[in-house]
């Protein structure tokens, strides 16, 4: 079950998911779909379907609520804050928060702050444990909370001065419309501090650096979870798995805007750069 299978990520990921499992599948594409939610539950069920595997946060709202089957899931922002069902699993959407901030002080070893945006309805948790990970890696994290997108800009306007960069999350309230995301990167930029974003769709808008969990590893990964779910004799350790795959993009062209020295030793590590 897709939320919308028009969006690249989740296409990638459903493509990797049926290469790598061996059961037929029935699809859906919740952005396309016209059956009412009762007759599609029926339609389900009527399959004889074992098992969902939910792509994106509607998707799985929809198993939550209607699937008499286990699911599987994947691309679910922030699941941590989702109602889990007894019998769901998962493949996070975020990559383990020392992978990136490990990398942030390899490319840029003179880099001691960073700041970040968030809503405490998306991300209080995350912000807590991403510090005390910053901390491990000798990188102080400042936090800005904020309520709305229209909150941006004052918000910025006492973070920036603070740090050295600005790390972008996936957060809805922060990234509520082109125009906030837009915003964003105008006033970084004017304050020459760079943008470490998520996903390699913000380099168009002026971030140096993303890193991004590997969709079509989700894929592969959430095939094998839903074959060991499907399995009475394997056992499952973990019922949310962290992405295992990560592609790094760096823009050497926007890095000379600003005023951070960056490792060229570490470019061996970077999948993608632009000059």
């Amino acid at each position: 079950m897709n939320s919308n299978g028009a969006v690249k990520k989740y296409a990638v990921i459903e493509e990797a998911f049926r290469a790598n499992i061996d059961n037929p599948i029935v699809r859906v594409d919740l952005a396309t779909e016209q059956t009412p939610p009762d007759a599609l539950k029926e339609r389900l069920n009527s399959t004889g379907a074992d098992l969902i595997f939910a792509i994106g946060s509607s998707a799985y709202q929809w198993a939550y609520r209607n699937a008499q089957q286990p699911v599987v899931f994947s691309s679910v922002l922030n699941w941590r804050r989702q109602r889990l069902r007894d019998d769901a699993y998962g493949i996070a959407n975020e990559l383990p928060l020392g992978m990136p901030l490990s990398m942030f002080r390899y490319l840029f070893p003179e880099l001691k702050s960073v700041g970040v945006l968030y809503s405490e309805t998306f991300h209080k948790e995350w912000v807590a444990e991403a510090t005390a990970a910053a901390a491990d890696v000798h990188i102080e994290l400042v936090g800005a909370k904020i309520d709305s997108s229209s909150d941006i800009g004052d918000a910025l306007s006492k973070l920036l001065p603070r740090v050295d960069a600005l790390w972008l999350i996936s957060d809805p309230i922060v990234l509520d419309n082109e125009q906030a995301a837009t915003e964003l990167f105008k006033q970084c930029d004017a304050r020459r501090k760079p943008v470490f974003a998520y996903d390699d769709v913000y380099m168009k808008l002026g971030a140096v650096l993303a890193i991004t969990a590997d969709s079509s590893t989700m894929g592969i990964q959430a095939a094998k979870l839903a074959e060991d779910v499907l399995s009475a004799s394997n056992t499952i350790a973990e019922r949310v798995e962290s992405p295992a795959g990560s592609s790094i993009t760096l823009n050497l062209g926007r890095l000379q805007h600003y005023s951070i020295t960056l490792n060229r030793q570490a470019l061996g590590s970077v999948n993608r750069v632009i000059e």
